[in-house]
């Protein structure tokens, strides 16, 4: 019987995971990382965008030089293509690290509200069974290597860690369960 349900668990996560492959937005992610590789290292050989707003160049150093003209066009025409499109911003934010006397987040303060789930960035084993609270889902990431996120099933008390590939909250496609997400990053910010 538990193997009957475990098959048949994998084969619907098997299913999701084809589902949520064949998006276009697999494409818009992809076309984004291309444009933003592409513009980054215009900006590394000393471009100095124009287009791009405030928001999208947070973090990068831009320190601009001559180009010859070729190449200033060629960035010209990547930096137009990446403003065209709706990517996330250019450089990644360093870190801040909060100061050590501050009160950190606690769990509850950063679990998601339900129904909201984290897709892809799965890891092997896929789920945990026997972990009952979201506190015992976040205690098991931390001793997974590569484990930066979570999701917490309480009533099937199951625990699926994921990596940095994951993508950005989204709704649950299974409205019958009620799921909780987290980030483990989040718990390493200061308390408003």
């Amino acid at each position: 019987m538990e193997l009957a349900m475990r098959t048949s668990m994998l084969l619907l996560v098997a299913i999701v995971i084809l589902n949520v492959s064949m998006t276009d937005g697999k494409k818009d992610r992809n076309r984004c990382r291309h444009l933003s590789r592409k513009v980054s290292k215009c900006i590394r050989k000393g471009y100095e965008p124009r287009m791009l707003t405030q928001e999208m160049l947070e973090g990068c150093k831009i320190n601009p030089k001559d180009l010859k003209k070729n190449v200033a066009m060629k960035c010209a025409m990547q930096e137009k293509r990446l403003s065209l499109n709706t990517c996330s911003p250019l450089c990644k934010k360093e870190k801040t690290t909060p100061p050590d006397n501050c009160p950190k987040k606690t769990v509850q303060q950063c679990t998601s509200q339900p129904g909201q789930v984290f897709y892809r960035g799965m890891m092997l084993p896929i789920f945990y069974t026997g972990i009952s609270t979201m506190e015992a889902c976040v205690e098991k990431c931390r001793n997974v290597a590569g484990c930066v996120a979570v999701i917490h099933v309480p009533k099937q008390a199951r625990c699926f860690t994921k990596n940095e590939r994951h993508n950005p909250l989204s709704p649950d496609i299974h409205p019958s369960r009620t799921a909780y997400s987290l980030e483990m990053s989040c718990l390493e910010e200061c308390q408003n």
